[in-house]
């Protein structure tokens, strides 16, 4: 059967929001990449932060994977606006972005331990039935542990086949593959972990 050809349509984003006016077109050249954005994530000291966490994948027959119980929070330089954070501030790299040399001036760049007392008590945006140190330790990271399982166990199959034909290799079979892997992630303000990237050499 002959396949139809593709078609462009438009999407609603953002509630039907414009985040770009008219005459305002994007950036030219290169790939374009859309990622999960929460508009209004959970923020500490009303920051945007992306957390960061590793896991090892030891074994992929059977698959077998450790996520360290530590996270590191990334935080942006300036502050969120409280209402409407996103399509108030889009504009604005030091509010969304990280590590970014020019926002330097402004705010330090922080990174802390989510598990740190000073990081949780910080949070902004926790439901009041919680405290801070709770939520994040019974809501967001048992929430995280669960998405970062779902996302290896979606690439299983690759690594297992990527294994086997490893393995029938003279000279490879007895050796040890680990792998490590850096997942980012965005939590938005009902605890939901978002996986922003992953990368597989660690760093």
């Amino acid at each position: 059967r002959r396949r139809s050809p593709l078609v462009h349509a438009h999407g609603s984003m953002f509630g039907g929001r414009h985040l770009l006016a008219a005459d305002e077109p994007l950036p030219s050249g290169g790939a374009w990449i859309v990622h999960p954005w929460p508009a209004n994530p959970l923020l500490w000291r009303h920051h945007r932060f992306l957390l960061r966490t590793w896991v090892v994948i030891t074994s992929a027959v059977p698959l077998r994977a450790y996520l360290l119980q530590e996270g590191w929070a990334h935080v942006v330089a300036k502050p969120s606006a409280k209402s409407d954070p996103l399509t108030s501030s889009y504009h604005d790299r030091c509010v969304h972005l990280w590590s970014i040399g020019a926002c330097s001036v402004t705010h330090a760049h922080r990174i802390m331990r989510s598990n740190h007392e000073e990081f949780a008590a910080n949070l902004v945006g926790i439901p009041r039935q919680y405290v801070p140190s709770d939520y994040w330790r019974r809501r967001v990271w048992p929430a995280l542990e669960d998405t970062a399982t779902r996302a290896i166990a979606a690439v299983a199959p690759t690594l297992q086949r990527h294994e086997q034909v490893l393995r029938n290799r003279p000279g490879v079979a007895p050796y040890r593959r680990v792998g490590l892997l850096t997942m980012d992630w965005i939590i938005d303000e009902h605890g939901r972990p978002f996986l922003y990237d992953a990368d597989v050499d660690g760093v």
